[in-house]
């Protein structure tokens, strides 16, 4: 559910705000939910669109490796999130109402924690700050600059890192890939298609977390509907190229 309202500035830009909803329902089990607040901007010239975007992503998953991929992402040594303004104000507000979300903004910005996470951030992922354009040829959602990770499994992180993020349309089923870089030898990769999401990380045990759980479901021959995966390095590579290169990384 997409809804705009429009205002008309002087000169050739046009300001959108708009909340946006997205939800990827996977056979029985449950959904890969997404739901995504900001504000666009487009410019009539040159024809260009960008969307300020919060997102929060939920998806099942292996608490332990989402607790490995915390303790990298907490120890990192990069820039703090500003939440007082941009996509995330507005977000904490629509999710938690305006009095939850000033706790929730300046317990953050001055402490770095929460005393009690809300159910509603309680997610997977929330990524706080990520800037969006429109490819119109690949029909998808490319991230620009930084990644503002807010969460991961509910705990605060709240830093920006390199990386990036892809919603792609297809005939065939839409495409979510999510990449997240400390730095050249420290990073978390996704990738969610269909019923299957692939992952993998530089860090050894938490691909080993995703190996054992895909031996677990083989030996209980439990392997209908949604899966997780440890991405094969083949994909991973491939993703990156595309990424490096400015190119979407899927095909029609």
């Amino acid at each position: 559910m997409l809804c705009l309202i429009s205002l008309i500035l002087p000169g050739n830009e046009t300001k959108l705000f708009f909340y946006l909803f997205f939800i990827f329902h996977i056979a029985d089990f449950g959904a890969v939910a997404l739901q995504a607040f900001g504000n666009i901007d487009h410019y009539i010239i040159p024809d260009s669109t960008r969307f300020e975007t919060f997102f929060t992503i939920d998806f099942p998953f292996k608490a332990e490796a989402l607790a490995l991929m915390l303790q990298d992402l907490d120890k990192a040594n990069t820039a703090g999130i500003k939440l007082s303004g941009g996509p995330a104000a507005m977000a904490y507000r629509q999710l938690l109402g305006a009095e939850q979300a000033t706790e929730v903004i300046y317990s953050l910005s001055t402490f770095g924690t929460l005393r009690r996470v809300p159910d509603e951030l309680k997610k997977s992922l929330v990524i706080s700050q990520v800037t969006l354009r429109y490819n119109p040829a690949s029909r998808s959602f490319i991230s620009e600059g930084k990644i503002g990770v807010s969460m991961v499994a509910g705990e605060p992180v709240n830093k920006y890192f390199d990386g990036f993020m892809e919603i792609v349309r297809k005939r065939s089923g839409d495409v979510l890939t999510i990449y997240i870089e400390v730095n050249r030898r420290q990073w978390y990769i996704f990738q969610y298609s269909g019923n299957l999401m692939q992952a993998a990380s530089s860090n050894n045990d938490y691909n080993n977390i995703l190996i054992e759980e895909v031996s677990s479901r083989k030996d209980k021959g439990d392997e209908q509907g949604y899966r997780y995966i440890n991405m094969p390095s083949s994909t991973k590579n491939r993703i990156l190229r595309a990424w490096r290169g400015d190119e979407t990384n899927q095909e029609d």
